[in-house]
């Protein structure tokens, strides 16, 4: 038996209770690590959860610098071992029937295992996050250049773009199904799942709200800083606001664009009028939520020209906290609850803060906080997006 045979061996043997795993599903991404608690590593542990939840058990590979990291199902996201991703992952996957994978463009290992999974008969299902890939990552390369990032922006024009779109059209060859998480949509050749980005609603508590409002007016932005959030925009209007308010807006997270709007703070003086928190979570995290005024969605969706359902906004809706979003994603919402989102145009230039003002000074907050809790549930849970791929794919 030759090493990576013996690896395997030892690998299944101490990892996976008794005899082995016995969830039919596995979750797997690629660039990602399964130690990050915000973002595309949050989505990923949500959805898995509720393709567990309806399947009875989705196991979660994190494939990162030749490093598998494995989270079993129903072990509530924690790591149970970390394997050099050197040895032969087809060996791990074809324990499962449905593979569930976060697109994971030219990446070796995702090559490797769609084709390796498809050749012995498995069934693959692959999320594009944002589609048409070109057109998504247009956007990011033109804020690379914007910050005079030029050696990354051109990586990634052909690495992403270039080769990505030939390798996309290949491994179609290979996948099932194609999940997007942008309305209406399809690709050529391959049966396509559409969903909306979801929630584990019972994961995130409803916001205590401020008992009165105040001359402060306090925004807050939770993201992965990128030029798709249109935080630019805001920092605008900050600069163009005449009016009474004391504006405050609370940038929580971290991300490539974060040093190009540190520069703009500077250089606007709007130092301690926008505020760059880090990273935070749990508690302190919640403490954000209930001492702000509203929210910020993206409002630079336009750069990408796509039409995505942003998870920002559902975790806003969840908490129960009055937010802005880009006009894009009027879609993704019923007219209930508009009352309680202010849709800022596609564009470039600033958010006009005396508008966003008046539309918060006519909200009941009571009514905003138990409506929108309430509309998340019924609408974003993960359970009832994941419902839909696990119905669609056992039907076939």
């Amino acid at each position: 038996m030759n090493d990576s045979r013996r690896i395997v061996k030892r690998f299944f043997e101490g990892v996976f209770r008794v005899e082995g795993t016995t969830a039919k599903w596995c979750y797997l991404s690629f660039g990602y690590s399964a130690q990050d608690e915000m973002g595309v590593s949050k989505k990923i542990k949500m959805q898995a959860k509720a393709i567990g939840n309806i399947s009875g058990g989705c196991d979660i590979f994190f494939i990162h610098h030749d490093m598998i990291e494995v989270i079993e199902s129903g072990n509530e996201g924690k790591i149970i071992k970390k394997l050099s991703a050197k040895i032969r992952i087809s060996d791990l996957v074809n324990r499962y029937d449905y593979l569930y994978y976060r697109w994971g463009g030219a990446d070796r290992h995702f090559n490797n295992i769609l084709k390796c999974a498809n050749k012995n008969g498995k069934i693959n299902i692959v999320e594009v996050p944002t589609y048409p890939i070109t057109n998504a990552n247009i956007g990011l390369v033109k804020g690379r250049f914007k910050n005079k990032k030029y050696m990354k922006a051109a990586r990634l024009f052909f690495g992403t773009i270039y080769i990505g779109e030939i390798l996309f059209r290949i491994q179609k060859r290979w996948t099932n199904y194609i999940v997007l998480s942008s309305l209406n949509q399809s690709v050529k050749g391959v049966n396509t799942i559409n969903i909306i980005n979801g929630i584990e609603t019972e994961s995130v508590p409803k916001r205590d709200i401020p008992q009165i409002r105040s001359k402060r007016f306090s925004m807050l932005v939770v993201a992965n800083v990128s030029i798709w959030h249109g935080i630019d925009r805001v920092i605008e209007g900050i600069k163009q606001y005449k009016g009474e308010k004391d504006i405050r807006l609370i940038i929580v997270g971290n991300g490539e664009a974060l040093p190009f709007l540190e520069k703009s703070v500077k250089e606007a003086d709007l130092v301690g009028k926008v505020i760059f928190e880090g990273c935070k979570f749990g508690k302190e995290l919640d403490s954000y939520f209930d001492s702000c005024d509203i929210a910020i969605g993206s409002l630079g969706l336009h750069r990408l020209k796509v039409r995505p359902s942003t998870l920002k906004s559902k975790e806003y809706m969840a908490r129960g906290i009055p937010f802005v979003a880009s006009r894009t994603e009027e879609d993704n919402f019923d007219e209930s609850i508009y009352e309680y989102i202010y849709f800022a145009e596609e564009k470039e230039g600033a958010l006009e803060l005396e508008n966003v003002i008046n539309w918060y000074e006519k909200i009941d907050l009571a009514a905003a906080r138990q409506n929108m809790r309430l509309y998340a549930e019924l609408n974003y849970s993960w359970n009832k997006q994941m419902k839909r791929v696990v119905d669609i794919v056992y039907k076939n």
